[in-house]
């Protein structure tokens, strides 16, 4: 039983990591809490059935659903979200801007593909393989290795590149950024297009292993957020540690409590660590706060 909660674990807990690291990585850059990030992965599942739906090839419809996450991110960034900056929106208003954006996102899903679940049906069998006492599925082992090497892969480009080097002196030095000359909008295009592409993997690969409707980027954004809280908000790394355990501790309170109590451990994980530890597990205080 412990090993089969440890392969659950690792399931939820790689997609809870995906997209509170391209939560983590928006409101850094960018500096507003993006509620409707949740609602775009969703979209990207859709995507997929849509694209699946219509008989093109398996393969075929993955590249198109993320091509289309991708292009529907640069469009919102573009279209929507660069006319606030360039009004110099405050914080509250880009707050309130992401979850009227969540809200329209979902709202047009039930108006095009209904309220009814959506299931992806695999071109190949979803085998089921058992060993020491657990079992898993193909779609399972795939979702584990899917999100573990993409993880590695975004810390690299995070902190080994240029590139990587330029966002991050916009989310700890964004004047000095400035001063050398840094292409703000360019680079805000960029992670746009990076955290489209995370929003597609985490949205098909939810999609495939637990069907799709319309209000689920709700809950998504909500374990984004909470597991960026857990691991410290302003140090993507931890976003990706506070995913994974908050995977664990989802899956491994089943031992103690229903199983439909999940979602109420996320809440009160929420609450304790806003209480207790607001700036998550790696987070450190500022000088202002060290001096009081």
């Amino acid at each position: 039983m412990i090993l089969q909660i440890v392969i659950n674990s690792l399931i939820t807990g790689g997609l809870y990591a995906l997209i509170a690291l391209g939560f983590a990585l928006i409101y850094n850059t960018l500096k507003f809490i993006p509620f409707f990030y949740g609602a775009l992965a969703i979209w990207a599942g859709y995507f997929l059935y849509l694209f699946m739906s219509l008989n093109i090839p398996f393969s075929v419809s993955i590249i198109l659903g993320i091509l289309s996450a991708v292009a529907m991110t640069l469009l919102l960034n573009s279209w929507l979200l660069k006319t606030f900056r360039n009004k110099k929106a405050s914080s509250v208003i880009l707050l309130i801007l992401g979850l009227a954006l969540s809200i329209f996102l979902e709202n047009l899903l039930l108006a095009i593909f209904g309220p009814n679940i959506k299931s992806i049906t695999l071109p190949f069998e979803n085998s089921i393989l058992n060993f020491g006492g657990a079992t898993i599925t193909i779609t399972q082992i795939a979702v584990i290795f899917t999100a573990i090497p993409f993880l590695f892969l975004a810390f690299y480009i995070l902190y080994k590149s240029r590139y990587g080097l330029i966002i991050r002196s916009l989310t700890t030095e964004p004047e000095m950024a400035e001063i050398l000359g840094v292409n703000k909008e360019d680079i805000f295009r960029k992670v746009f297009m990076f955290v489209g592409l995370i929003a597609a993997l985490v949205g098909m690969l939810y999609g495939i292993e637990y069907n799709l409707e319309p209000t689920a980027g709700t809950s998504l954004m909500i374990k984004a957020f909470t597991a960026a809280i857990i691991g410290g908000l302003e140090f993507l790394p931890a976003a990706i540690f506070g995913g994974y355990l908050l995977g664990f501790i989802e899956n491994f309170s089943v031992l103690f409590l229903p199983a439909a109590f999940k979602d109420g451990i996320t809440f009160i994980i929420l609450f304790l660590f806003l209480l207790f530890r607001p700036k998550g597990i790696f987070g450190r205080k500022n000088r202002n706060e060290i001096s009081e």
